[in-house]
């Protein structure tokens, strides 16, 4: 498909094609307002999912929109805005325990260490390494 009319028509029929399977779901139905809402989301993802297949397609220096390409970028699309979190946790938890880990050196180059300065410290590692660990099991399932 190189022109962009076949495409564009392509799109058209895919929306028909989910609004068609959504009104044979369970699904209630929607107000006007909620079903033009329904169909501008289908359109950004449309619009979204083209632009990062053509991104993929790029970077592997492809000749044309494969649908190796287009699978890869919906995985992307989806799985990447559900675990924006999870990378936060791992930023954090990568802070706190670097934070804890100079703390601690500080600590113990000191002639008479802080006790509860230390146990405070102990507490920001660990919860620095939960944080890392949780990441690090979410981001591989």
């Amino acid at each position: 498909m190189n022109n962009s009319q076949e495409i564009t028509d392509a799109v058209r029929e895919s929306i028909e094609n989910a609004t068609k399977i959504l009104a044979q779901s369970k699904i209630s139905a929607f107000d006007d307002a909620g079903y033009q809402s329904y169909g501008q989301h289908i359109e950004e993802y449309a619009v979204e999912l083209g632009k990062e297949a053509h991104r993929i397609s790029r970077r592997q220096n492809a000749t044309s929109i494969t649908q190796f390409c287009v699978d890869r970028a919906g995985h992307h699309l989806t799985a990447f805005t559900s675990r924006r979190w999870q990378k936060q946790l791992g930023t954090i938890g990568g802070t706190l325990l670097g934070a804890a880990l100079s703390s601690m050196l500080a600590i113990l180059l000191e002639e008479e260490p802080n006790n509860s300065l230390m146990v405070v410290t102990m507490v920001i590692a660990i919860i620095g390494s939960a944080c890392i660990a949780i990441h690090s099991v979410v981001d591989r399932s």
